[in-house]
């Protein structure tokens, strides 16, 4: 059997910033090809072969590079507004510069709206300011507010082993191409979803792999008490 590669090779670069590479080679009789040496940093996904008049074969073989630490990952961002109790608006929670109203004086401003008296603060200084602030504007109406909620960051790559779930529900460091939060916010890795496939010539395998953080709200995922790991 003789192999060799024909004119013809393609190259295609799709908005994901995959790159794909198709290669025909073609054999001189019925058998299978021996898997020449992938492109720089790609991975035969699948291939083709019709058999000619003359008993021999014309291949197509399909490479793609997308995913892996020298390799660009397929990247999804999502996010969305939602409303939250008023009260729980960082510049009640100690946000710098700003006090933190006390479980005791927020109930003490709840209890003021609902019969009508003055409420009596134990805060003093910024806090006392903080829960003067919030009684005021909740004294007008306000009980919500919308803040980001459900942002999320996911990354899909090649992996050549299998992927560890040692790591979920951990606060971690942002992946490199993450959008940047705001001062205190942070990422928890949230989720992972892994598919085992296959180089279809060779049968070496390879992971799939898609990983997902959720941003925290505006104090960070431990701010009241250190509920995740690092």
């Amino acid at each position: 059997m003789a192999q060799y590669e024909t004119i013809g090779k393609r190259y295609s670069l799709g908005a994901d910033g995959k790159l794909q590479v198709q290669i025909p080679i073609s054999v001189t009789d019925d058998t299978a090809i021996t898997e020449p040496t992938p492109p720089t940093g790609t991975k035969l996904v699948s291939y083709e072969y019709t058999i000619r008049a003359d008993g021999g074969r014309d291949y197509i073989l399909v490479y793609e590079k997308g995913g892996s630490s020298t390799q660009k990952a397929q990247v999804q961002v999502q996010g969305q507004a939602s409303q939250e109790p008023v009260e729980t608006h960082p510049k009640f929670n100690g946000l710098t510069g700003y006090g933190t109203v006390s479980n005791t004086d927020l109930a003490a401003i709840k209890a003021a709206l609902n019969d009508g008296s003055t409420p009596v603060f134990t805060g003093t200084g910024l806090d006392l300011t903080a829960a003067q602030d919030l009684y005021s504007i909740m004294l007008k109406g306000v009980t919500s507010y919308y803040t980001p909620s459900g942002i999320t960051y996911s990354e899909t790559t090649d992996e050549t082993t299998k992927p560890s779930l040692a790591d979920l529900c951990k606060v971690q460091t942002a992946p490199t191409d993450a959008p940047t939060l705001a001062t205190n916010q942070n990422w928890l890795f949230f989720s992972i979803r892994a598919e085992k496939i296959y180089d279809p010539i060779t049968n070496t395998p390879i992971w799939r792999t898609s990983k997902e953080w959720i941003a925290s709200g505006p104090r960070g995922w431990n701010a009241d008490y250190d509920l995740y790991g690092t």
